[in-house]
């Protein structure tokens, strides 16, 4: 799955100043994870 723009921002409560921002590098996905079952292991990790 493409990273390209997605942005975290961290540590905030007002989306108008900002903590922390890191640009998200890659999307790994669980590999169990199916679409058309899309409750079970629907979990990701972002870099």
């Amino acid at each position: 799955q493409s990273a390209s723009g997605i942005k975290v921002i961290a540590a905030t409560v007002k989306l108008s100043s900002p903590v922390q921002q890191h640009y998200v590098e890659k999307i790994i996905v669980h590999e169990g994870y199916d679409v058309r079952d899309s409750w079970k292991n629907d979990i990701a990790l972002l870099k």
